[in-house]
């Protein structure tokens, strides 16, 4: 057992910066600690954390085929990232991320 148990969450043992991760669907809680979520000591600076995926407004993330590109401009996730250390300067598909702050996660929506 995990200790503090984070039950659902996310808990960070150790230090580092994880800049601008996106998690969604982090269902907190349990019945010792009802709002368990994020712990530890690592820096997530610009990263998003959530107990729903609704504001992050993915293609397709509650039915197949999945798909967890950001579907638009409204999306929470865009334009609030920042810029660590070592900023990325592509996301996974290869596009650029040039133009301001980056969006949070894997994804850089496509305007």
């Amino acid at each position: 057992m995990a200790s503090p148990l984070y039950a659902g969450g996310l808990f960070c043992r150790g230090d580092g910066d994880f800049n601008n991760n996106l998690i969604a669907n982090n269902f907190a809680g349990s019945a010792t600690q009802p709002n368990a979520q994020v712990g530890g000591t690592c820096d997530l600076a610009g990263s998003l954390i959530a107990n729903a995926d609704t504001t992050f407004r993915f293609v397709s993330a509650g039915m197949q085929p999945f798909d967890y590109h950001l579907a638009t401009q409204a999306s929470a996730a865009v334009n609030a990232g920042v810029i660590g250390p070592s900023p990325e300067t592509v996301d996974f598909d290869g596009d650029p991320r040039s133009d301001g702050a980056p969006d949070v996660g894997a994804d850089e929506f496509k305007r």
